[in-house]
């Protein structure tokens, strides 16, 4: 016998899983992605594959019905479902739920991120104008909802990139802060970004590019005739093999890239002088340094003659003298004996190139760090400063790096996990120690419950003797260098159960143990990339710029001291010179500045999946995919849940639904104990779960709290099953009593028709069109084909009785007695089967109708008899007459003699009386009433003699 297969599992959320592992939570997932269900709940967290392909899921229809859907049921998984649930969370706060909210993006790069931000924010600013309409104004200001949308495009021209795994990849993290007003309106937008890969900037895998930025200038300089600014001949963009994106237009992205700076407010000095510092980084790119003479046994460097073009350009672009910047990048002033004293040091080759490089580097962080702050300023003015932030609410968005680990890490990928650290750390406490709180609040004893600690990887992070500390160590050290800092890390931490040193000393190399997995990190360029900040020399060179937006975005733009002021410096005391942050410290002061912000905020979790590595539609790895559910925290997420308690139900909605296990008299009874009772039927559904499953489950199955009932999954799974069995039994009685309802109401309804057939049939005043109407009604229904076949004889004797009563009034013959015959024969042979009273009274009328014909006719065969013109004027009445009988096939009129043309003419009146009665009515039943109307006109005697008025006057009396 064969068996069934089951059919592929397809859950919604996974926490309801009855059992859960890494390969059967890829499985559900790739099953609902293959029937193009990109999205998958674990709870409070949505996973969001990139399906690389359209699929409609983000249409007008499709946010309607989020936006309206009101059914009882949980709406499938959809990043709008998490925009709704934050916005109604935010509009409607509760004393467990703050009013302001936080969505959590993260996944490794071509995940998705980026456009589930813009989803996001599409969603937000839709609701916006909804609830609030924008009203008309006298100019063409925009609205911050617009502001907000037109931002990204900016952001992403200048923070993505192409790499090996996306080709418009976000290569820094934002958090964006949507100000809304109480009613829900988008009042203010405000963008925070961090750790941008300033590195990408001088240097670029095969096969990725530089920023999109880059490009898009490029094309337009190139379009206008500036063949120096080809990017074939640029070294900052032609070194990785890759220039041009297939699909991508960049030179159309440029134009847009405009439009966008003209809708927030760029003016055009600043737009050029955006340009003219993107122009300033790829010129430093193309400098060229030669070996200078050597020096009291120090090399020099100068700049080749083939650059000098560049030197120029770079020196117009960024408002400073020629002269000067060709000094700086060549020559070095150092500030010695803190009394202003200065001297200049060449630059080695090597150093030149590097410091060339850093300055390349700088330039464009600041850059991008000044047009997040003019967004910013964007942003508020388009409120017309009307906002009171006190009194807004606020939704975050965070789109944020996921965890990386590749086969080379440095110093970029160490910072990128440790925001990642922090996040999962956070992301523990909203899952779990949240969960811990609940259960306090509901006196549950929850004791047992192991859950992951990521605490002993951040402290060896970030406590003193960690690796951020030992790091800063380091750079204070004027010999310091990134093998003095691997080596002591090594020593410093060797026993510590998150570090790993490499095998053999010596080596540049540490291993530490995420949350996700193991990481092999080299510390080769620690020490130059944690470094933030340039020489001196080269900062009060930018300071001597004349352009304001590179004024604005240097690191000090306050003009250099005269000579008066620093004399006065000198002679005060001398003070201890701060060191300037370095880029560790200003991302861990901005990482912990966000924290602080995320806590204050109800959170909801995103973890953007790539299906595969190719970047191809309809295809899904296994191995990739739960290699990124692992390092995004999902399996630990749906581990701590199922730990836990994943269900929960306050009292009364508990025994709503499952108290009619309990039995009906328990359920409707008044004034139940409905708490007591609850326990009750979950101890009945725990005994139902095997104890295979009570073995592996450290905590109690179910437990009641004070005003909520918590159970695990598998004493749900039982309650749903008892449940089932009530309902199907409900059901099946339901259903019993409905059959017997319909079976029996059709049976009367036979019955009723049966007896009304009958009645009829046997009924000998019933008339032909009533048993007809009777029969059809019952041959509907269905009757006992006997009684049907009494009713069809019945009906055909009363069909054959009228025909013959027809025949006898239309059929011709000789004379009018004997076509009085042949009607009492008919009328005889019908006599048993009619006997209406309705027609009776039918045929007593037409009596007086023919006396009245009689009288009518009776002076006018009277004057015929002496008047010509009195006969013709009978005649032409008799020809009418005889046209009329002519259509009724009456007997042909004879006009011999006046007595039988009066008699003629009085027959004529009563038959064509009877017989239109006949047609019209079709439902003659008691021909005996026609019998004695037919034998009156006989007893006249108007066939046997002269007609007399007197005569006929006794009669009628």
């Amino acid at each position: 016998m064969e068996t069934k297969e089951e059919p592929p599992i397809d859950y919604e959320d996974m926490v309801f899983m009855p059992e859960f592992t890494g390969p059967l939570a890829v499985e559900n997932v790739k099953n609902r992605f293959e029937k193009d269900k990109i999205y998958t709940n674990v709870s409070s967290i949505l996973i969001s594959l990139n399906p690389y392909t359209e699929l409609g899921l983000y249409t007008k229809r499709m946010y309607q019905y989020y936006q309206f859907n009101k059914a009882r049921d949980k709406p499938p998984p959809h990043l709008f479902a998490v925009a709704k649930s934050a916005y109604r969370q935010m509009l409607y706060p509760t004393t467990e739920i703050p009013r302001n909210q936080s969505i959590l993006i993260s996944g490794e790069s071509g995940a998705g991120k980026t456009e589930a931000t813009k989803l996001f924010l599409r969603y937000f600013a839709r609701q916006s104008e909804i609830v609030h309409r924008k009203k008309k104004s006298d100019g063409n200001a925009m609205s911050i909802e617009a502001r907000i949308i037109q931002a990204n495009p900016i952001l992403e021209a200048f923070g993505n990139a192409k790499t090996l795994r996306n080709d418009n990849s976000s290569r820094f993290g934002r958090w964006l802060n949507v100000y809304f007003s109480k009613r829900g309106k988008i009042m203010m937008g405000s963008l925070t970004q961090y750790l941008l890969e300033e590195s990408r900037v001088v240097f670029q895998d095969q096969g990725e590019r530089n920023y999109n930025v880059f490009y898009q200038v490029c094309a337009a300089w190139f379009k206008n005739g500036d063949e120096r600014m080809d990017m074939k001949q640029l070294e900052y963009l032609n070194k990785s093999g890759c220039q041009v994106v297939k699909g991508v237009d960049d030179l159309k992205l440029y134009n847009e890239l405009m439009e966008c700076f003209d809708q927030l407010g760029f003016s055009k000095d600043e737009q050029t002088s955006v340009l003219n510092i993107l122009k300033s980084v790829l010129c430093l790119g193309n400098v060229v340094f030669e070996e200078g003479p050597v020096i009291n046994g120090k090399g020099t460097s100068k700049i080749s003659e083939k650059s000098n073009g560049y030197v120029k350009t770079l020196s117009e672009c960024l408002k400073i003298n020629e002269r000067v910047l060709t000094k700086t990048l060549t020559i070095q002033d150092m500030a010695v004996g803190g009394r202003g004293s200065f001297v200049s040091i060449p630059r080695s080759k090597d150093n030149a190139e590097a410091n060339c490089n850093s300055l390349a580097k700088r330039l464009y962080g600041k850059l991008f760090a000044w047009l997040v702050e003019r967004i910013n300023k964007s942003f508020r003015a388009s409120c017309n400063g009307e906002v009171d932030l006190g009194s807004m609410r606020v939704i975050g968005i965070l789109d944020i790096f996921g965890f990386e680990a590749f086969k080379h890490n440095s110093f970029e990928q160490l910072c990128i996990n440790l925001a990642n650290e922090k996040l999962q750390q956070y992301f523990v406490k909203q899952v779990f120690k949240m969960e811990l709180k609940v259960y306090a609040e509901e006196k549950i004893d929850v004791d047992d419950i192991p859950y992951p600690d990521n605490t002993d990887t951040l402290h060896l992070l970030e406590k003193t003797g960690g690796v951020f500390s030992l790091l800063r160590d380091e750079l204070k050290l004027k010999t310091g260098t990134d093998m003095g800092f691997a080596a002591k890390l090594q020593k410093e931490q060797q026993y510590h159960p998150k570090f790993k040193a490499p095998r053999r000393q010596g080596e540049p190399y540490f291993t530490i143990k995420h949350f996700a997995e193991d990481v092999v990190y080299s510390a080769e360029g620690f020490l130059a990339k944690n470094r933030a900040k340039l020489t001196q020399d080269v900062k009060d060179m930018i300071n001597t710029s004349t352009d304001t937006v590179v004024k604005e975005m240097s690191d000090e733009t306050a003009p250099k001291e005269d000579d008066t002021e620093r004399k006065m410096r000198r002679r005060g005391p001398r003070r201890k010179k701060k060191a300037a942050p370095t880029l560790a410290a200003q991302f861990q002061s901005q990482l912990n500045a966000l924290l602080a912000q995320i806590n204050s905020t109800e959170s909801h979790f995103v973890r953007c999946i790539k299906p595969n590595k190719l970047k191809a539609a309809k295809r899904f790895d296994q191995a990739e995919v739960i290699r990124q559910l692992t390092t995004c925290g999902v399996i630990d997420a749906v581990t701590v849940r199922k730990l836990g308690y994943t269900n929960r139900m306050s009292h009364w909605p508990f025994f709503k639904r499952y108290g009619v296990i309990r039995g009906g008299n328990v359920y409707w009874q008044k004034g139940v104990d409905y708490i007591k009772e609850n326990k009750k039927i979950c101890e009945q559904a725990e005994r139902l779960v095997p104890e295979s499953f009570k073995k592996l489950i450290p905590i109690a199955l179910w437990q009641s709290g004070s005003s909520i009932m918590f159970f695990k999954a598998e004493v749900q799974v039982e309650l749903e099953k008892l449940l089932r069995e009530v309902q199907d039994k409900a059901a099946t009685k339901i259903g019993k009593t409905v059959r017997m309802f319909i079976i029996r109401r059709r049976f009367l309804r036979k019955l009723n028709t049966y007896k009304e057939l009958q009645e009829a049939v046997n009924d000998p005043t019933a008339s032909l069109e009533y048993i007809e109407g009777c029969l059809e009604k019952a041959k509907e229904i269905g009757v006992i084909p006997r009684l049907l076949e009494d009713a069809e004889k019945r009906i055909a004797k009363l069909v054959e009785a009228r025909t013959a009563l027809q025949n006898a009034l239309r059929k011709e013959q000789k004379t009018l007695k004997l076509r009085v015959d042949v009607m009492n024969k008919a009328l005889a042979k019908a006599e048993a089967l009619i006997h209406n009273s309705n027609e009776q009274k039918a045929i007593h009328s037409v009596l007086p109708c023919f006396i009245e014909l009689v009288d009518a006719i009776a002076s006018r065969v009277s004057e015929a008899c002496k008047d010509a013109e009195a006969g013709t004027q009978l005649r032409e009445m008799i020809s009418k007459c005889r046209k009329t009988c002519s259509r009724v096939s009456l007997l042909t009129i004879q006009l011999d003699k006046a007595e039988e043309v009066a008699f003629a003419l009085r027959t004529l009146r009563v038959l064509d009386e009877v017989d239109e009665r006949l047609k019209k009515a079709m439902r003659l039943r008691n021909l005996t009433e026609v019998k004695d109307a037919l034998a009156s006109a006989h007893a006249t005697k108007l066939g046997e003699g002269t007609y007399s008025p007197t005569q006929e006057t006794k009669n009628r009396q």
